[in-house]
């Protein structure tokens, strides 16, 4: 049995339809089945007689080469139209996905966006090729959204004045306690500068005062030598004959000690190769007697033992009165010797700055020298220092050695 397919749909042609004349099999246009053979016949030039006889005469069921090649592939199928549309959409869309990737993207620190290129807006894309083609998603760069992102500015953090003055109160009880115990463990000449800076400082403060009683209550104690570049003034060094030096004086006293204007000067005197009260007359006689200054030491006049008078004993006087520049925290540091040893006796050294009697003590006859050394805190120009040998009562064998340096202090 010969299996025939329509040229037009497709369908295969039952036996039966061709002998009953219902499908059209012709050698010339083919084979069509009982619904698609009706429109051929009439699509056809007319006058022309279709039939489903040869030219033998013996109905023979046309083969056409199509349909030897349907008959030995099987049944006919429908072209795949769709496959062949959804791969062209798979390939345009990946194509597309690619230039998106590497020619879309802005170069580095580039302020402009490349949009990527748009698909042909023709091409039908299946829903099974949309969901395929996975989605980029684009991760914002942080840098370009922090400087999208106005910043915020911090607001100013107020600390009330109470809370102030508690921590400065805070602060200057911990200083406080430090010095005062490094004080009671070693009351260096360092410690009590300090102490009493933070006495100054803090002087309105109760424990301000606190500390300046407490300094007061301390032994005296030395200031750190000179250095050499650090001298203001030095007695040896800078004496000079006929005319003190520039900012020397020296004086004695016609009046109570201690009181810088009853001071009178003292005069040259070549043959005594220093200076006293009447100059070439030596010794001066009461009360002045044998007082005078030289380029290492001196001696002193009378004592109210020996008719001084009301006024009392009467001092030889070195004085120093500071120049212009000259000014900050001093010390004064010397020594001075009772020369005699045989005869008893003693000297009195007292130092003023200005009217302020700073140091005095008593010098032995034992031909030790008397070491002094004293702290003149803040000096300023124009104040002066007096540095003062008395008779202690009596001038009897009082000749001394004298020297003494004024320096600056940190």
């Amino acid at each position: 049995m010969q299996i025939s397919y329509c040229d037009s749909c497709g369908t295969r042609i039952s036996p039966d339809d061709i002998e009953r004349g219902a499908a059209l099999q012709d050698s010339e246009i083919g084979s069509f089945c009982a619904k698609c053979a009706p429109s051929r016949r009439a699509a056809d030039a007319p006058g022309r007689q279709l039939t489903n006889q040869t030219s033998s005469g013996i109905r023979a069921p046309r083969v056409s080469t199509t349909t030897a090649a349907r008959q030995s592939l099987g049944p006919k199928r429908k072209p795949k139209t769709d496959v062949i549309l959804i791969a062209a959409a798979a390939g345009v869309l990946v194509f597309v996905l690619f230039f998106f990737l590497f020619s879309g993207k802005n170069e580095p620190g580039s302020a402009t966006k490349t949009e990527p290129p748009l698909a042909p807006a023709l091409v039908h894309t299946p829903d099974a090729v949309k969901q395929a083609v996975p989605l980029e998603i684009k991760t914002p760069d942080p840098a370009r959204a922090a400087e999208a992102v106005p910043q915020a500015t911090p607001a100013a953090v107020s600390v009330p004045k109470d809370e102030i003055e508690d921590i400065r109160q805070n602060f200057v009880k911990r200083k406080w306690a430090e010095l005062k115990a490094r004080a009671e463990h070693a009351a260096t000449y360092a410690i009590r500068t300090q102490m009493l800076d933070f006495s100054t400082s803090y002087k309105t403060l109760l424990i301000g005062k606190e500390a300046d009683e407490f300094l007061k209550r301390l032994p005296p104690v030395d200031p750190p030598l000179p250095e050499p570049k650090a001298i203001i003034a030095a007695y040896c060094r800078d004496f000079k004959p006929n005319a003190p030096a520039q900012g020397w004086r020296y004086l004695w006293n016609q009046g109570a000690i201690g009181v810088s204007s009853l001071y009178a000067p003292l005069l040259w005197n070549a043959n005594i190769y220093g200076y006293c009260p009447k100059g070439d007359v030596y010794p001066a006689g009461v009360p002045g007697g044998f007082l005078h200054l030289g380029a290492d030491g001196g001696h002193p006049g009378y004592g109210i033992t020996q008719g001084a008078g009301a006024e009392g004993d009467r001092f030889c006087i070195a004085a120093y009165r500071l120049q212009t520049g000259q000014n900050g925290k001093m010390a004064i540091l010397g020594t001075v010797i009772r020369n005699d040893k045989t005869i008893q006796g003693t000297l009195e050294l007292r130092i003023y700055l200005n009217d302020i009697q700073k140091l005095s003590k008593q010098v032995e006859f034992t031909g030790e020298p008397l070491e002094f050394a004293v702290n003149l805190n803040t000096m300023k120009e124009g104040d002066t220092i007096f540095v003062c040998v008395g008779p202690d009562k009596s001038d009897v064998s009082d000749k001394f050695t004298l020297d003494f340096s004024l320096y600056s202090i940190p």
